[in-house]
C-alpha cells in the first residue's frame, strides 16, 4: 500500500494525510529504530544530571551514575545495531515481512540485553556469559538481517 503524491511520487514528501513510508513493513522497522533512539536520548539527558547530583568523580565505578552510564551505552549500542541493519535493508533489497520479524525479535532481545547490562551489579559482572547468552542470538539475527539486504544481488546470481 503506497501513497501517491501529486506529480506521481511514492512515499515521503510530508503532505498531510499521506503515509510517509512506502509500506507498513518499512514503517514498522523504522519505529523499532526510533524507539531505541529515544531510549538512548533519555539516557543522554539523564546522565549529566545524575553525575552532577551524585558528586561522584568516577561514575563508572558504582551506584546510580554507573547504572545510568551502562544504560546509556547499551541503548546507544542497540540503536546503532538496529540502524545499521535497517539502512542496509532499505538501501538493498527493501524491507519485507521477514526483515520486520527479525527486527522486532532483535528489538525484544536488545531490550532484555539493555536491562541486563544496566542492572547487573558489579559483583555479578564476572557472570558475563549471561549477557552473551542474550547477545549471541541478537548477533546471529542481525547478521542474517544484514545479509537479507544483499539477496538477489548480481554477485549472488
Amino acid at each position: 500500500m503506497s501513497s501517491q503524491q501529486p506529480g506521481g511520487g511514492v512515499g515521503g514528501g510530508g503532505i498531510a494525510g499521506l503515509n510517509q513510508f512506502a509500506n507498513g513493513d518499512t514503517e514498522s522497522v523504522w519505529i523499532a529504530v526510533f524507539i531505541f533512539f529515544i531510549l538512548w536520548l533519555i539516557g543522554l539527558l539523564i546522565l549529566p544530571i545524575v553525575e552532577a547530583t551524585a558528586g561522584d568523580p568516577k561514575p563508572s565505578e558504582s551506584g546510580v551514575p554507573r547504572t545510568i552510564h551502562s544504560y546509556t551505552r547499551a541503548a546507544r549500542d542497540g540503536f546503532l545495531i538496529l540502524l545499521a541493519t535497517t539502512l542496509a535493508n532499505q538501501a538493498g533489497h527493501g524491507i519485507t515481512y521477514n526483515i520486520v520479524a527479525i527486527t522486532w525479535t532483535s528489538f525484544a532481545l536488545l531490550v532484555l540485553w539493555t536491562l541486563l547490562h544496566t542492572f547487573t551489579p558489579l559483583a555479578l559482572r564476572f557472570m558475563w556469559w549471561i549477557e552473551m547468552l542474550v547477545f549471541l542470538p541478537i548477533a546471529a539475527l542481525q547478521i542474517a538481517n544484514f545479509a537479507l539486504a544483499f539477496r538477489n544481488a548480481p554477485s549472488m546470481r
